[in-house]
């Protein structure tokens, strides 16, 4: 059980092993497929353009966190952080997706709609019981397209 005294923290940086392992695994089986197969390298290239946002996330390594604590609700990184108090949270919506990953929607008491980025979501469980414990409205959505 969350202590309403302890805030819920989650960071998440950019270059992590997953996306290190993902990158040079795509860039491994193009190699493969040009050098075994006489893939096209001019295909090759192309499709190895669709690794380009992952590769800048390694480089850029950007930081992102999510903190709830006792009155408030802050997100983001160093370039857009974003706060909420928690009297100005209508609820929050949590979507569970086809590919099971679970979207966080804010809905604001002046009729704003703010979606929490994956990447700063923390289990999502323990998420919307932390903020039950403090008194915010959640709602729960199963496998909705949009």
């Amino acid at each position: 059980m969350v202590t309403l005294d302890a805030p819920i923290t989650k960071t998440h940086q950019g270059r992590n092993r997953r996306s290190i392992i993902v990158l040079f695994g795509v860039w491994g089986l193009l190699a493969i497929l040009i050098l075994t197969i006489d893939f096209s390298p001019r295909i090759a290239g192309f499709m190895a353009l669709f690794t380009l946002p992952i590769l800048w996330e390694i480089i850029a390594n950007p930081a992102t966190s999510l903190t709830l604590d006792q009155s408030s609700l802050s997100w983001g990184g160093a370039r857009a952080p974003e706060s909420l108090r928690l009297d100005q949270i209508d609820r929050v919506r949590f979507d569970s997706r086809l590919d099971m990953s679970v979207r966080a929607t804010i809905f604001t008491t002046a009729g704003r709609k703010v979606r929490l980025p994956p990447q700063v979501v923390p289990p999502h469980r323990a998420f919307e019981q932390a903020l039950i414990d403090r008194g915010v409205k959640t709602e729960r959505r199963h496998f909705a397209l949009f």
